[in-house]
């Protein structure tokens, strides 16, 4: 990944990436992939996987949005 997409990234308060281990177009493959070039950049990365496939996933928003509270400015 080049220079400046690290320094983009690294400006973020919050790297979170999740995916259903069952994703019918391998988008969990291609998460595990993007995280784990994120983390040999020393860039922390929150990822989560859940046993679930691509579609009704709105129950990860109980996960996903308190971390993302955690970080947002009042």
């Amino acid at each position: 990944m080049c220079v400046a997409k690290q320094a983009e990234l690294a400006r973020l308060r919050l790297r979170y990436v999740d995916c259903g281990r069952k994703d019918e177009y391998a988008l969990d493959i291609g998460a595990r992939i993007l995280v784990g070039r994120m983390r040999e950049m020393g860039l922390a990365t929150r990822h989560e996987e859940f046993d679930d496939d691509h579609r009704n996933v709105g129950y990860r928003y109980a996960v996903s949005l308190p971390a993302l509270t955690e970080v947002l400015e009042v």
